[in-house]
């Protein structure tokens, strides 16, 4: 069982997630499953997720790349509210079940990170957090748009 979590409280928040991995019998390791994202005096953003961490890796690795990509492309970098940074953190977890889906033990392919946990504090905007499956990331992306 893996699992993530995000706890608003008054005096902050909370963020756990599943960091053991198993490769093998008598062969456990531990890798972070959080990321914190941070531009100091504009954003901070943490991603939070459980199952497979390969595919974790592979996403915190897309978003990363997006710092020295074209400025004019969406990025978690320029995204104006959580909503436009939970649908491409949705985007690089269709990313990589694209290139990798066929990889993936197929027993355990619906749950390789589906579910994260995104939270965002923009400047100028209080703390944000969403917890969804990589498909609803991109609807809320879309809703957000049409809201503004």
């Amino acid at each position: 069982m893996t699992y993530c979590v995000a706890v608003r409280l008054d005096s902050g928040t909370l963020f756990c997630s599943d960091s053991r991995t198993n490769a093998g019998v008598d062969r456990i390791s531990t890798f972070t499953k959080l990321k914190v994202f941070e531009r100091p005096g504009d954003r901070v953003l943490v991603l939070l997720s459980a199952g497979n961490l390969a595919v974790t890796q592979n996403v915190v690795h897309i978003l990363e790349q997006q710092r020295n990509a074209d400025p004019e492309k969406p990025s978690i970098w320029s995204a104006d509210n959580l909503f436009d940074v939970a649908g491409l953190v949705g985007d690089a977890l269709r990313e990589v079940q694209r290139r990798h889906g066929a990889g993936l033990v197929p027993a355990r392919r619906p749950q390789c990170c589906r579910q994260p946990v995104v939270a965002s504090q923009l400047l100028g905007q209080r703390l944000h957090v969403l917890h969804g499956h990589a498909e609803r990331l991109k609807r809320h992306q879309d809703v957000g748009k049409q809201n503004r």
